[in-house]
């Protein structure tokens, strides 16, 4: 649908509406909202008021009269102008990601972080992206992610931050010229909000002139040599290892010089680099093994006053193991909440009180 200045518009999404003031690139319309707050949004996200609509809206209640059914407006190809394919040399592979960015020039929001959408590659991505909770999925975005191009998804206010959704995004790809189909892409993203409260892992970047946390969701392939198919048994083997051997405990936590007051992270991507093949008890006995041995660590060096266990909200089930080893193992030590202004309801913070 073709947006125009001074139509008046609708949220599909939202409750309200108001007047397009500006047509934006990368399809996306400015609108005036009946709050006068002028605000992008995605010309998939709004509808074009009728001016039979506009005009029932204007009389009183009592004397509108019922509105004759309209048929559905015919879909009509869009402007060729718009949707012209932009090619890079040498970006044949593709390169899909999501990027969190804390500020946006000319928007109009609190402190928080912007979602972007970025495809640094000459493929065509129709996309889906969910923001996943524990009992349902909300689609936030459906619309073509056009290659070598970047789409402003929403904005996550400062207080939303520390409860901040996983999300899930699905890509079917295609090459137009020549055609081209590729494998599609499905990824389920879970952001560490510790990251975003604390600007953790945001760093200057190709895409905004602001710093940024990219994450990746489709990478180029590796090469042959770079390639590693898991059979069976090297997955046993893999587990074995990781159990063993979580990136948090490769030091020496005997010989490591450990400060006065420090935090561990036991969100398992942070413990482990691939885990999408693990269960969940696994990687809670991954977390409580990290858990232990850093704890154990800090106790035998008597310069450590506190430590905090970054463990997450999620279930709350690493959480219940933590809180029953420490009353059972380590009844000596006395802990708690770690403060919510850093850490919201994912934190535990134990304090050593030694004689």
């Amino acid at each position: 649908m073709n947006f125009k200045k001074g139509d008046k518009v609708r949220f599909l999404n939202d409750v309200g509406g108001g007047t397009v003031v500006r047509i934006l690139e990368n399809k996306m319309i400015e609108v005036l909202t009946e709050d006068d707050f002028e605000i992008p949004v995605l010309a998939s996200d709004l509808v074009k008021v009728s001016s039979a609509e506009n005009k029932a809206f204007a009389q009183e209640p009592e004397t509108v009269k019922p509105q004759k059914m309209q048929e559905p407006e015919q879909w009509e190809p869009e402007d060729e102008s718009i949707n012209q394919v932009v090619y890079v040399e040498g970006n044949d592979d593709l390169n899909l990601s999501l990027a969190l960015v804390q500020s946006v020039e000319g928007q109009k929001s609190a402190s928080g972080v912007d979602l972007y959408l970025i495809n640094d590659s000459n493929w065509q991505a129709q996309t889906l992206l969910f923001e996943s909770f524990p009992n349902k999925q909300l689609l936030v975005f459906n619309s073509l992610l056009e290659s070598n191009s970047k789409v402003w998804i929403k904005h996550f206010p400062e207080k939303d931050l520390s409860q901040f959704p996983s999300l899930t995004v699905q890509s079917l790809v295609y090459h137009i010229d020549p055609h081209q189909s590729h494998p599609a892409v499905s990824k389920e993203i879970a952001i560490n909000p510790l990251k975003l409260l604390r600007s953790k892992g945001f760093v200057e970047n190709d895409f905004f002139e602001s710093e940024a946390l990219i994450i990746p969701f489709h990478l180029p392939d590796p090469s042959p040599k770079e390639a590693y198919v898991k059979s069976e048994e090297n997955l046993k083997q893999l587990l074995e290892d990781k159990l063993n051997n979580p990136r948090s405990t490769k030091n020496d936590n005997e010989t490591e010089k450990l400060p006065e007051f420090f935090e561990v992270d036991l969100h398992i991507h942070e413990l482990v680099d691939d885990f999408k093949h693990l269960s969940n008890t696994e990687m809670v006995e991954i977390q409580m093994k990290t858990f232990h041995s850093r704890l154990n660590a800090a106790l035998k060096q008597h310069q450590v006053k506190k430590m905090v266990f970054i463990h997450g909200v999620g279930a709350g089930v690493l959480k219940k193991e933590i809180h029953k080893a420490l009353s059972t193992t380590y009844p000596q030590l006395y802990f708690q909440d770690a403060s919510f202004k850093e850490y919201g309801f994912g934190a535990t913070m134990i304090i050593i009180r030694r004689g």
